[in-house]
């Protein structure tokens, strides 16, 4: 999916204030939303910085997707970038701390929930991203396995449906 999908799924879903609009006066619902859209962001951060350093050299595109895309460093990054093992990690880690999805802790720490919905938010964009690569997915069960699923489907090719995707993914967002 687009990025910018990913971003409003995961406000949607995990952020109480965009559902319950009775709620967006809670404290940290505006931290909430900015945790979401974070989370939403690191699967993809590796492609906007492989991208942003080609764009400064004076790459042309067709060489930063065909090439550069599929270098070994920048697999590496998508790998880490894209790894479910790494966001449940610290999921757990904020729900362990005393993250809750509807507010921060009665401590008034908030850290342990704005990870808990970064981290929510993160996974579920790689997720959703599982059965739309067809030829340029990552492993996302990084470090545990370099396994790539390599779905029939594409959410930008034309030739695995990438045309019927994004009529689906305009409608989802």
């Amino acid at each position: 999916m687009n990025t910018q999908t990913h971003i409003l799924l995961a406000c949607t879903l995990l952020v109480p204030a965009v559902v319950h609009p009775s709620v967006t006066k809670t404290p940290g619902s505006r931290a909430l939303a900015i945790a979401a859209i974070i989370g939403a962001l690191v699967p993809d951060a590796s492609i906007f910085v492989m991208w942003g350093i080609a764009k400064i050299q004076s790459v042309p595109e067709s060489i930063i997707w065909q090439q550069w895309y599929y270098a070994d460093f920048w697999q590496q990054m998508g790998a880490i970038s894209n790894s479910l093992p790494i966001f449940l990690l610290f999921a757990v880690i904020g729900w362990l701390a005393g993250g809750r999805w509807y507010g921060a802790s009665q401590r008034g720490r908030y850290w342990p929930t704005l990870l808990l919905v970064a981290a929510g938010a993160a996974t579920l964009h790689v997720v959703a991203d599982l059965p739309l690569h067809h030829d340029d997915g990552h492993p996302h069960f990084w470090p545990i396995s370099d396994w790539i699923y390599r779905s029939p489907v594409s959410y930008w090719d034309p030739a695995h449906y990438g045309q019927v995707w994004s009529v689906i993914e305009m409608l989802l967002a």
